[in-house]
């Protein structure tokens, strides 16, 4: 239980005057207690939230409660209402925070400037800004910080056309809470609350919570180390003081006492997604989806491609002022509209090359990569290519358009064309055709436990023990070898080998996933297919 998820609400002063606020439960501000109090919790959990108020009132207090938990390797996140973190977004404070935290949540209940007049979602008549939000987004994208909305149903609210707004934005995650307020001009019945979110979460990922999930499964902490679960009475648990009397085994005694106070385990381990999960699956949903999926004429790309995402930390000795992704391999399978394998590809930078040259747009190096993957296209005349994470695939494209700076303008049609025909395998999974009771997306994971309950219904043939690596840990490696001054070439050599063999395995189990969906629908639909 170290890495139970506790929501630290240490200030209460905020910009804002939200009339359902739900944190405000601290008495008084005292920046030592605040601390000691978070030296508490990092001896309770691995996991903590930072609430207000607003933290970003006070961007120093919260970047040295940053720093303390890196040194304790506490996994952190954030909730603001963004009006003064969008608003300062070059302060290289805000920047040093959300390179280091795991999740910023923002709290958006509505773009409709009235709207948030009304409630109190403002300051000063300053409301948060759409542009800047996705700016935001951007910003996190290129930190690899986790980006979340979490937006509040009113009465007032809950006939607004939201989803768009957020598809746009394009957050990790869309949380969406039936609000907790006893006002008939705010309160929300949960067949309203329904009606909100079958409307909106169409495409994204987005999960609900009704007012009764909240009551007694949500750990706050107030400054002053008193625990709360989801309501504003605290219960008799002091952090501070249970700490000096259990400082040998902690964690355990914590838990217990939070079970004895009626902790409801159950609701918090369906917000969190833990545990089981039951599986619904929909099979027209399937069908429509499947359909647009494989039904495509021509030649296909399977690709894959491994890069890394750098933060400015990683490079600061290098002298690089760039958080840009860095594509290093790229893999693939080319098929033909039946699925019969034509080639095999694969490519990627030599070692060796300096890193500085590397990023500059003419760079011989990258040309010759990019120029490389180009003729490969080309010669096998790709119509459109299936990719297992579209962002990620979508900039290697976007990248070649950069670096070959002499293209032909058929080799830019042809390049900018596969751009507007990039299928992403795992779409299925975003479109709610496989989900869980608690309106989680399809992960691996579920993918997995899927398998083994139904496999009746879906064969998975993904090997998700990846011998131990994940992408995350085989990017680490990417960059330890490209950026360090390695000088045993035989090491260098296998390390290339393997990343390559890695990555080839990995888009040869999204070609498989692939077919098994292509049997899945044969199979449930009566060969319809």
């Amino acid at each position: 239980m170290n890495q139970l998820k506790i929501n630290y609400h240490y200030l209460n002063a905020c910009d804002m005057q939200c009339k359902f606020c739900f944190g405000k439960i601290n008495t008084n501000f005292n920046k030592e207690e605040i601390i000691n109090t978070f030296h508490s919790l990092t001896m309770i959990t691995s996991s903590i939230n930072f609430a207000g108020g607003e933290v970003f009132l006070d961007i120093d207090l919260l970047k040295e409660l940053v720093q303390i938990g890196l040194e304790r390797k506490i996994s952190m996140s954030i909730v603001t209402n963004g009006l003064v973190l969008t608003e300062n977004l070059s302060d290289e404070r805000i920047r040093y925070i959300l390179m280091h935290i795991k999740q910023i949540g923002i709290s958006i209940d509505s773009f409709d400037k009235y709207y948030n007049l009304e409630i109190g979602r403002h300051s000063k008549g300053l409301t948060l800004c759409q542009s800047k939000v996705e700016e935001l987004r951007k910003i996190c994208f290129d930190y690899r910080t986790k980006f979340k909305i979490n937006t509040v149903v009113t009465n007032k609210n809950k006939g607004e056309d939201l989803g768009s707004k957020i598809r746009k934005i394009d957050p990790d995650r869309w949380k969406l809470l039936q609000v907790v307020s006893s006002d008939p001009d705010t309160a929300i019945s949960k067949d309203d609350f329904n009606t909100f979110t079958n409307k909106n979460c169409i495409g994204i990922q987005c999960s609900n919570e009704d007012t009764n999930s909240l009551q007694h499964s949500y750990v706050m902490v107030n400054s002053h180390g008193s625990v709360y679960f989801g309501e504003k009475t605290p219960t008799s648990i002091n952090i501070n003081s249970f700490m000096e009397e259990n400082s040998n085994t902690p964690e355990m005694e914590f838990y217990q006492k939070l079970i004895d106070r009626g902790f409801n385990t159950t609701e918090y381990l369906i917000r969190y997604g833990i545990g089981d999960a039951n599986i619904l699956f929909d099979k027209k949903v399937y069908y429509k989806s499947i359909g647009k999926l494989i039904h495509q004429e021509g030649n296909k790309l399977i690709l894959d491609v491994e890069s890394i995402s750098t933060r400015p930390s990683d490079l600061r000795k290098y002298n690089i002022e760039t958080n840009k992704q860095i594509h290093l391999l790229y893999c693939g399978i080319i098929t033909n509209s039946k699925f019969n394998i034509i080639q095999r590809i694969k490519g990627y930078l030599n070692y060796g090359e300096d890193l500085n040259k590397q990023l500059v747009k003419s760079s011989i190096e990258y040309k010759r990569f990019y120029r490389g993957f180009l003729s490969q296209i080309d010669k096998y005349d790709i119509q459109s290519i299936f990719v297992s994470g579209e962002k990620t695939e979508s900039s290697f494209l976007i990248d070649a358009l950069f670096h070959i700076d002499d293209l032909s303008r058929m080799e830019y049609e042809l390049l900018h064309d596969l751009l507007l025909n990039i299928y992403d395998v795992q779409s299925i999974a975003r479109q709610l055709v496989i989900k869980t009771t608690n309106n989680q997306i399809a992960s691996r994971n579920i993918l997995k436990y899927l398998h083994d309950s139904r496999p009746d219904l879906f064969v998975y043939t993904r090997k998700v023990e990846k011998n131990g690596k994940s992408s995350y840990e085989i990017s680490k490696l990417l960059l330890k070898i490209y950026c360090s001054d390695i000088t045993n070439s035989e090491f260098s050599n296998v390390a290339i080998q393997q990343i390559a063999k890695y990555c080839f395995d990995d888009v040869y189990d999204d070609y498989e996933l692939l077919y098994a969906y292509e049997m899945l629908a044969a199979k449930t639909l009566g060969g319809l297919l």
